[in-house]
């Protein structure tokens, strides 16, 4: 089983499927809906092993209000901080 957090072709592929649905969402000029983002972020993460409780879900909800993130800014190349 591929891993949830690493590159692989199951990762790829379902990518792929993600992005026609937006697409075509996008040609029927189709509003998104929270739902509509979490059945990308399901198929996004399908056949990685994924814990089930993350699947779907968002940070507040069911098994993910103790989650934390930590977002980190990389300077860019060329930046006068790198």
């Amino acid at each position: 089983m591929p891993n949830w957090d690493k590159d692989s072709p199951q990762l790829r592929k379902n990518f792929a499927q993600v992005l026609k649905e937006i697409a075509l969402k996008a040609e029927l000029r189709e509003n998104s809906t929270l739902e509509v983002v979490r059945r990308w972020q399901n198929l996004c993460l399908e056949g990685l092993g994924m814990p089930d409780a993350y699947i779907g879900a968002f940070r507040g909800e069911r098994d993910l209000k103790n989650i934390q993130v930590r977002i980190v800014v990389w300077p860019r190349r060329g930046s006068p901080t790198s």
